[in-house]
């Protein structure tokens, strides 16, 4: 919500009627200084532009500009005047993948002090620009007020304001499959006939890593299952492997639960079948900054309550880093011989 400061108690007991815009002015953040920046053209990534603006009275004296034309702010093209378009886009909303910290993401629509010497106060607008390609475009504002806009792009009609910036958007980057880290690193207390891995997807180009965010595969919110096996009759290292599976677990979990059949007992001639139970484990999982994380189980044993079957080959996602762009990846899954290699998708 936008909150206006008050300087003074004669601007409280008198309000006054806007009638002009005095200070009109786009910038990058906040920082008049910077005139250029560049992010990603995914439809993700977005920079923080504000807009400046500052009303008075028909007497030259600070004005309050109403909610509604304060709303009636937007970003257009600096040459043509006209509202973002060509796969630029302007929300008032900041996304996941913000050139800014996240601190700086919380910035709201406010009202702050320019200084004494100017004796006014402007009203900050703050939007988020994504675009979608590569290309370079400038950016002015428009503001409607008395029946007509107002532009900062000085060309325009009734603009006696000149102020923009400049945004570059560059072709989201590929990366060779060399730059995805997949490691396997073994739970390690599991009971006789179990194994649980965490296989860690990270990404690094030279040296540095670049943020793995999120999973993507057809629209799924929950943990995506990869690989799925029960009277599998496989070996995995000398070990006999009968029920598997592979899940993608969700970012912002941070324990999964692992379910996995389990014999019990020994067989003797008083007691010829052995019991059957589960073994319940708690798993750790996004353990590691900036990178994913998929939990493989396994046992020797195998799910009596359900049928045979498998569901292993080539599986197909994407992840998203910090910048948002997508890289499409797949798991080349083999259950009887317990392998999961990472491929380009």
């Amino acid at each position: 919500m936008e909150e206006f400061v008050q300087e003074t108690p004669e601007l409280q007991a008198e309000p006054v009627t806007l009638d002009s815009i005095s200070r009109f002015e786009v910038t990058l953040g906040g920082d008049a200084s910077t005139l250029s920046k560049t992010l990603y053209g995914n439809g993700r990534m977005q920079v923080k532009v504000q807009v400046l603006v500052s009303g008075v009275d028909v007497s030259g004296n600070y004005a309050v500009i109403p909610d509604d034309v304060f709303q009636s702010i937007e970003l257009v093209h600096y040459h043509t005047g006209k509202p973002l378009q060509d796969g630029w886009r302007a929300t008032v909303e900041p996304g996941e993948f913000t050139s800014e910290a996240p601190s700086a993401r919380k910035a709201t629509n406010s009202t702050a002090t320019v200084g004494a010497t100017e004796s006014i106060q402007r009203q900050v607008r703050t939007l988020w620009v994504s675009a979608e390609g590569a290309a370079t475009t400038r950016i002015a504002a428009r503001i409607f007020l008395n029946g007509r806009f107002i532009y900062t792009n000085s060309s325009s009609l009734f603009s006696m304001h000149d102020s923009s910036v400049t945004i570059e958007s560059q072709a989201p980057p590929r990366y060779a499959i060399e730059n995805f880290r997949w490691e396997p690193v073994i739970r390690g207390d599991e009971k006789s006939g179990h194994k649980i891995f965490n296989y860690y997807l990270g990404l690094y180009v030279q040296g540095q890593q670049i943020k793995l965010m999120d999973w993507v595969k057809d629209n799924q919110t929950g943990s995506i299952e990869f690989a799925y096996g029960n009277h599998i009759n496989g070996y995995v290292g000398g070990e006999k492997v009968n029920a598997l599976k592979g899940v993608l677990v969700r970012p912002d979990r941070r324990k999964i639960g692992v379910v996995l059949p389990l014999l019990t007992g020994r067989v003797t001639a008083q007691n010829p079948v052995r019991s059957y139970s589960v073994a319940q484990y708690t798993v750790r999982v996004n353990d590691r900054d900036g990178e994913l994380t998929a939990v493989v189980s396994w046992s020797r044993d195998f799910w009596r309550d359900q049928q045979a079957s498998s569901h292993e080959g080539v599986f197909h996602f994407k992840v998203l880093d910090q910048f948002g762009t997508e890289h499409q990846l797949a798991i080349r899954s083999v259950i009887k011989d317990g392998s999961f290699k990472l491929e380009q998708g």
